[in-house]
């Protein structure tokens, strides 16, 4: 929960329809984000999207379990074909050391604790196992816009953006070695993060 009480993914729930009409409506840059994160998706047999939303992106990188807050988007990405369990990334309802691959891809920006999230996929990774992380850069175009939209977002109202100093930063101090962070021109930043083995 967030600190006033509120749960940032209820407005998800109000307006899943229109979050996930937002991908057919941008398929060029759908395509770009997928195209970043396939290119760093590392060789993987058990992975987990945490923040799932409506499946959009686990999906065409071949990850079929998620964990998501929303009852509304993960209903969603289940009848996309997803496994999808509810929960929150800062209290992860899996065991020890159970996946290889963790992704995260622009959900960082509505947890309440991001380096107690960061902790908890520690926790879930295999030794070796890798975080593919993606996020809005506050200084770059994405950032800057939306960050000037938030009166009257209908998603970006309560998100917290970061930059790619502070994501680095916060992944160092979970432990996690970085192996390749890269970014669009918009600010859409893509990190592979490793469980060192």
């Amino acid at each position: 929960m967030t600190p006033s009480g509120t749960r940032p993914w209820e407005v998800f729930d109000r307006h899943t329809g229109a979050y996930d009409r937002w991908f057919a409506a941008h398929p060029r840059v759908y395509a770009e984000e997928v195209a970043l994160l396939r290119r760093m998706l590392p060789p993987f047999s058990h992975g987990v999207e945490i923040g799932v939303g409506t499946g959009r992106m686990a999906l065409p990188l071949g990850i079929s379990l998620g964990l998501e807050p929303s009852l509304a988007m993960g209903r969603m990405a289940h009848r996309r074909g997803m496994e999808v369990l509810r929960g929150v990334a800062e209290h992860l309802p899996f065991c020890g050391a159970s996946f290889d691959l963790v992704l995260m891809a622009t959900a960082i920006s509505f947890f309440h604790d991001v380096p107690a999230a960061f902790a908890e996929v520690m926790r879930v990774l295999v030794p070796g196992g890798s975080l593919l992380l993606a996020f809005i850069d506050r200084e770059g175009e994405l950032g800057r816009r939306y960050a000037a939209e938030r009166r009257t977002s209908m998603f970006f109202g309560d998100a917290r953006f970061s930059t790619e100093a502070e994501v680095r930063a916060m992944l160092e101090g979970a432990g996690f070695l970085i192996a390749v962070m890269e970014g669009l021109e918009c600010g859409y930043v893509a990190c592979r993060a490793e469980k060192r083995g």
